[in-house]
């Protein structure tokens, strides 16, 4: 298992964090994702899951990837992690 603490986050608090990070409201993120606030907040808190659409939106209006929000890397920009790979 790998020692970086972001793989170790669950799906919501990732989703949390990013949208914080972008200072997007829950409101705009969800009506942006096509969903509605109360349900992002429920996943958001982990009592629910996604489906793999919503799963794409949310990656798309987040400019991030199911990589990263699924933990299976702990970039949240692969493209930045891909292009350093290929320098």
């Amino acid at each position: 298992m790998s020692s970086d603490p972001k793989l170790n986050l669950p799906l919501g608090q990732k989703i949390k964090a990013l949208r914080a990070e972008q200072g997007i409201t829950r409101e705009r993120l969800a009506e942006q994702v096509g969903v509605s606030a109360r349900f992002l907040a429920d996943v958001e808190a982990g009592k629910v899951g996604l489906s793999l659409p919503t799963l794409v939106n949310l990656c798309r209006a987040l400019g991030t990837s199911a990589d990263y929000l699924l933990g299976l890397t702990g970039e949240p920009s692969p493209w930045e992690e891909l292009g350093a790979r290929l320098r």
